[in-house]
């Protein structure tokens, strides 16, 4: 009997201790929620106090262009002068007056490619000029003066633009995974090329005036060294860093933080590397693309998921993927991001 009541007593304090685990559980589900909850508002207030900037400095940039148009006197308008017609043995025609485009230089656009088919895009007044990776050492003032679109299924392509950059050009570098020959690509937006044993200064000069206080920065990839010192280096400039060490981490990142730089080692394994890029190009804007360069040449890589087909519904004509380029490249002349 006494040890029935000993078997009862522990089974009763067996049921109390169950009873306050499951009530400790129960607070920590909701601990976690408010936590969540909090997370999500303060995330939402970020994203209308950068919104709300964003408008201010629109604003800003408008009344200061009115500011300067009212500032400048307006010039005097010249007579119109007449030349009389020849008298004599017959008219002689006059040669015909350039246009602003022939004056000025119309730039051509130029992409780094194996494929020809692109020139078929081209027309006299904006002229699309194929050039191969090999060939593209002697052309670096041409690259400079001309707005540059880079397939990345292309060999080389990112050796290539590293190249390019040692060499002095100043060109903005376009990136999409193209089908020339089936007519149809993939847009990725902004792209710069970064050598292995990432140097956190390089990559600040690459990115320019994109590097400003507030840009908000997600770097990829698994060099937890290389890493953590970018990330030291762009907080010093005032720039918000998240890391994510594999890809599950970025997809689950990507969206929360809809970044302005993205960060991304080509060294991870090709699937998750090229796929992170593809998913890069599908965001509205898209941000810009620092590749940091892999041990392998990744073309092959960026041409399986071009083929993906749950990516068929980003794919678009060459044609709407020239004149998409054409509007983001007079738009990132202007004001930086």
């Amino acid at each position: 009997e006494a040890l029935a009541r000993e078997v009862d007593e522990a089974r009763r304090r067996e049921q109390e201790l169950v009873a306050r685990f499951e009530e400790r559980e129960r607070e920590a589900e909701a601990l976690a929620s408010a936590r969540a909850a909090e997370t999500a508002a303060a995330i939402a207030r970020v994203e209308t106090v950068v919104g709300e900037c964003d408008q201010l400095r629109a604003t800003l940039a408008a009344l200061e262009v009115e500011r300067t148009a009212e500032a400048i006197p307006a010039a005097p308008v010249a007579p119109p002068t007449v030349s009389p017609a020849p008298r004599t043995g017959g008219s002689a025609a006059s040669p015909a007056a350039p246009t602003p485009d022939a004056q000025a230089g119309i730039p051509q656009v130029i992409v780094v490619d194996v494929d020809g088919s692109w020139e078929r895009l081209g027309t006299e007044a904006l002229p699309v000029t194929v050039v191969a990776p090999d060939g593209v050492a002697g052309r670096v003032t041409e690259l400079s003066g001309g707005r540059v679109m880079v397939n990345l299924t292309t060999p080389r392509a990112l050796e290539v633009l590293l190249e390019l950059r040692a060499a002095g050009c100043s060109a903005r570098f376009w990136g999409c995974l193209a089908d020339a020959t089936g007519g149809r690509a993939l847009p990725l937006g902004l792209i710069e090329p970064a050598a292995r044993g990432l140097d956190p200064e390089a990559v600040l000069k690459s990115l320019g005036q994109t590097a400003t206080r507030g840009t908000r920065v997600v770097t990829v990839g698994e060099d937890v060294d290389a890493f953590v010192s970018l990330r030291q280096a762009l907080a010093r400039q005032g720039m918000s860093v998240s890391m994510a060490w594999n890809a599950k981490q970025a997809e689950e990142l990507l969206p929360l933080v809809r970044p302005a730089v993205v960060v991304l080692d080509l060294d991870l394994p090709a699937r998750d590397a090229c796929g992170i890029a593809a998913q890069l190009g599908a965001c509205d804007p898209p941000p810009i693309t620092v590749l940091v360069a892999g041990s392998q040449d990744r073309a092959a890589g960026f041409a399986a998921a071009l083929a993906e087909p749950a990516r068929a519904h980003q794919l678009i004509p060459l044609d709407k993927l020239i004149a998409r380029f054409l509007g983001r490249n007079e738009k990132a002349s202007g004001a930086p991001r």
